[in-house]
């Protein structure tokens, strides 16, 4: 066996592996593909006919799921849109605000303050 190692030649290995793979590598995998694709045709040929009316139902069993599920979906996202809108409402930081602006004197010099920082509001 040392005999067998101390024949071997790395040069040449590498240049029997580059052919190799140069003249093998892609007319195989094109080829298997040509194949694999004929077997492909070969398979649907023989299928049988393809049944609009079930495939119809079926669609439209799923249209109908799909739209039930995204009914619900909605509604949750309104209820809990509603139940964030009622939280900040009714925040402490909220009630603070609508009380100051409540204040004749404060409540002007406040939202001039806000305009101030944020700038005027556009529609």
């Amino acid at each position: 066996m040392g005999k067998e190692i101390a024949r071997y030649d790395a040069v040449d290995a590498a240049e029997v592996s580059r052919r190799m793979r140069s003249s093998a590598g892609i007319d195989a995998t094109v080829d298997e593909i040509i194949a694999l694709y004929g077997e492909i045709l070969a398979e649907y040929a023989g299928a049988n006919a393809v049944d609009a009316e079930a495939e119809g139902r079926a669609a439209a069993a799923y249209l109908r799921w799909l739209t039930m599920h995204l009914r619900h979906e909605r509604q949750a996202l309104l209820n809990e849109h509603r139940a964030l809108l009622d939280e900040v409402h009714n925040s402490t930081t909220s009630q603070l605000r609508k009380r100051i602006r409540r204040v004749p004197l404060l409540g002007a010099l406040a939202r001039s303050v806000v305009r101030q920082v944020t700038g005027p509001r556009s529609s």
